[in-house]
């Protein structure tokens, strides 16, 4: 999924508590997630209006709530079943955690911290990524969709104007790392690349670069005797 592809934000006439109960009134009328329904099934039993329901699908679909099985019909995900099931646990959230991780928000989230090379950052300037992601200005918006990830978990507050990724959302190994390079005269064959990230961060020279882990990795093993000197790796 492109970025131009992502429904980043719920519509703006949504409350959070609205969201959650048109989740829950998904997976109700589903028979937990068995059958596909029609939104306007979902606009009926919570009387929301038919824009605000159809407001959310994209970015429930977009979270992995949803699955759009023909147009204008869907099926929640295990996910979703799973959180409802839970409602009267302590944290029923954190059912979600897993597809949240999963999720091209997150992704850009977790992005953020690691090209910052920091472990937290100001609470406005994650609402301001999500906005720039959605070409939006309205704020409470993104911190709508924000929420999703405080409550599962994968984000913490730690002071009145301070965000780190949650413990959910991290491993050890999120904030540090090295990576040596092969040596043109060497044999070195061992990276130690840094656990819990998908994109990592890098200085080479004085250029700031990132780069998938994944790829890093495929490119030393292919290419490293190539380079000399070191790469100084920090994911976070």
């Amino acid at each position: 999924m492109t970025r131009s592809n992502v429904t980043w934000i719920p519509t703006s006439s949504v409350s959070f508590e609205d969201q959650v109960r048109v989740l829950r009134s998904y997976v109700d009328l589903s028979n937990n997630g068995k059958k596909g329904i029609q939104y306007m099934q979902v606009m009926n039993q919570t009387h929301l209006a038919r824009t605000q329901v159809s407001g959310v699908n994209g970015f429930f679909m977009s979270l992995g709530f949803l699955e759009m099985t023909k147009r204008g019909h869907y099926t929640p995900s295990e996910a979703a079943v799973e959180f409802v099931r839970m409602h009267d646990k302590a944290n029923p959230f954190e059912a979600l955690t897993d597809a949240l991780s999963k999720s091209r928000l997150f992704e850009e989230i977790k992005s953020k911290y690691v090209l910052a090379r920091v472990e937290s950052i100001s609470h406005d300037a994650l609402v301001s990524l999500v906005l720039k992601l959605a070409n939006s200005t309205e704020k409470f918006r993104a911190e709508s969709a924000l929420e999703w990830f405080f409550r599962a978990g994968l984000l913490t507050r730690t002071g009145s104007d301070s965000v780190k990724l949650g413990i959910l959302g991290r491993e050890e190994g999120d904030f540090k790392g090295r990576l040596l390079s092969k040596k043109e005269t060497g044999l070195v064959n061992e990276y130690d690349l840094p656990l819990g990230v998908d994109l990592i961060a890098f200085r080479l020279r004085e250029g700031l670069f990132a780069i998938e882990r994944d790829s890093l990795r495929a490119f030393l093993i292919q290419q490293g005797k190539k380079l000399s000197g070191e790469i100084q790796v920090n994911s976070g």
